[in-house]
């Protein structure tokens, strides 16, 4: 994995080297003012001395948040590319979810133009079925019907053959 590029204007303000520039300015007129200003020149020396110390001691500081701020920058570094990571991977299964949403959505309309079929087919028989039940009593209706005239016609058949025989032994009378 590279390592990320530190952004130094994100650790320190933009005028740091410009301040540390006028801070060791001022550091060594300091330590010239000292020195001309005083007429010991050990006492002026370890005065410089100190404030060298005292700098370096500002110095190593300034160098230790430098490192910090490197560190940081590279765990953002890694959080970013784990995140981009991790929106692909998002983007991937919301595209398959798109995709299986499609899926089921059709499955979904080929389920309701079947019922849609079903239903049709389903009033058409019970058409069928009202038409065959309506033939059906009126078939039964005749069948009455003709079972009456059937009746009817024995009882008429009956009468005729008894007037037959009674025409017949009439006539044998006569005769």
């Amino acid at each position: 994995m590279k390592p990320a590029k530190l952004n130094m204007s994100r650790c320190f303000p933009g005028y740091r080297w410009l301040v540390l520039a006028l801070l060791l300015i001022a550091v060594i007129v300091a330590c010239l003012a000292i020195v001309f200003g005083h007429s010991d020149p050990m006492k002026s020396l370890r005065q410089c001395e100190r404030q060298r110390l005292n700098d370096s001691w500002i110095l190593t500081g300034l160098q230790s948040s430098l490192g910090s701020c490197e560190r940081q920058a590279a765990r953002q570094h890694e959080n970013i590319l784990e995140l981009e990571k991790r929106v692909k991977e998002l983007e991937q299964m919301n595209h398959n979810l798109t995709i299986k949403q499609q899926q089921l959505d059709d499955e979904i309309k080929k389920c309701q133009e079947q019922s849609a079929r079903c239903y049709r087919e389903e009033q058409l028989m019970n058409n069928k079925l009202n038409t065959a039940g309506e033939e059906l009593r009126q078939c039964r209706l005749d069948r009455d019907g003709c079972q009456k005239l059937s009746g009817q016609a024995s009882r008429v058949h009956g009468i005729h053959t008894g007037l037959i025989a009674l025409s017949i032994a009439f006539l044998k009378l006569l005769c």
